[in-house]
């Protein structure tokens, strides 16, 4: 009876150690312990998904600069001059 009790008691720590592991998914040491192909595939979606972060922040400054310009101008061609860039900012932006 106790030995059927010392087995149960390793068993519910076994699968309670591979229910841990397994909400650790996203967690390094997961993706250390994964397959190469899966591993190699995260690290490119993280890649891609810091590049996209980088070029938004970066189209969006852009944007910030022409805005600021756009609020400072006095006459009427410089307004205009600095509108159609902005539109055309955003144009490329809605594109991406």
């Amino acid at each position: 009876m106790l030995q059927g009790l010392e087995t149960e008691i390793s068993l519910r720590k076994r699968l309670d150690g591979t229910a841990q592991l397994r909400t650790l998914g996203g967690t390094p040491v997961a993706r250390a312990t994964a397959p190469h192909g899966l591993f190699s595939f995260q690290n490119e979606l993280e890649q891609n998904r810091l590049k996209h972060d980088t070029d938004n922040q970066d189209r969006e400054s852009r944007l910030d600069i022409v805005m600021d310009r756009l609020r400072q101008e006095s006459t009427e061609e410089a307004l205009n001059v600095c509108l159609q860039q902005c539109l055309e900012m955003l144009a490329q932006i809605k594109d991406q």
